[in-house]
């Protein structure tokens, strides 16, 4: 599970009220044959103060949410060994990271 996706508003002031704040989140693929690797992101994720995001357990994404800018968690994920990769936009403002980390 070398690939990670980290998502955030470009503007959250043109967000609408309830999400006024900077709201960045996290996702990557749990392969439930390999829990140790789930548990290990898992692990990380608190370190973040990442929070799990409600998803159907049959979904073979995990996706988290926190309440920092998204430099704050790509910086934090470099210093886990990840690094940026790819990036992207989309049409209703969001910015998109993938990031890899060397097995």
């Amino acid at each position: 599970m070398p690939y990670i996706i980290v998502s955030s508003p470009m503007d959250p002031a043109n967000l609408p009220n309830t999400f006024r704040q900077w709201i960045t989140f996290i996702e990557f693929h749990a392969d439930k044959n390999e829990p140790a690797k789930c548990e290990n992101m898992e692990m990380m994720m608190d370190r973040l103060g990442a929070e799990r995001c409600p998803r159907q357990d049959t979904s073979p994404f995990c996706a988290y949410k926190i309440d920092k800018p998204p430099y704050f968690v790509l910086d934090r994920l470099e210093t886990e060994g990840y690094k940026v990769v790819g990036t992207a936009s989309t049409t209703v403002n969001y910015l998109i990271w993938t990031l890899h980390k060397q097995a």
